[in-house]
């Protein structure tokens, strides 16, 4: 049985390494707990009163506040086509490639959509998108003379 300490640092020896971010994560927990069981006093429920001990779903609530970056926050807050977008660069860059076309992305995303069974969008949105993901740093698009589907995606 995984216990909430284990499951905290192996996420963030994970995501930092680092031990006193692992201790201020398992201080959140206690505080989550603390806030549950002041909610539960004023709310008279006896169950969770008695039963005072950090659990798993504390631990997830801490490392997930501590684990959140500004970048995951946009991402998140995408719309959906646009975070396939850059699962389908994750992929492509994942492979150890350092680079792709706009036309490659495409064909990834398009796979990816019907995997999902989610409709793609055309290729003109697709570029829309891509300018827009450009825009706010998460891909970089290269520079192309003509045809869009030919700039490199970085």
């Amino acid at each position: 049985v995984d216990l909430p300490i284990d499951s905290c640092l192996q996420k963030v020896a994970a995501a930092s390494g680092d031990m006193r971010k692992a201790l201020s994560v398992c201080r959140s927990a206690v505080e989550v707990l603390e806030a549950e069981v002041r909610d539960s006093t004023n709310n008279m429920d006896s169950d969770t009163q008695g039963n005072s001990v950090v659990k798993i779903d504390h631990m997830a609530a801490a490392l997930s506040k501590a684990l959140r970056t500004p970048v995951i926050d946009t991402i998140q807050s995408l719309p959906q086509h646009q975070q396939i977008i850059l699962c389908s660069a994750v992929k492509f860059f994942r492979g150890g490639k350092k680079d792709t076309i706009v036309g490659e992305l495409n064909k990834s995303y398009v796979e990816t959509c019907k995997s999902r069974m989610i409709p793609p969008v055309g290729i003109s949105e697709f570029l829309s998108m891509c300018r827009v993901l450009n825009d706010q740093g998460l891909v970089k698009l290269g520079q192309s003379r003509g045809d869009d589907k030919l700039k490199r995606v970085i």
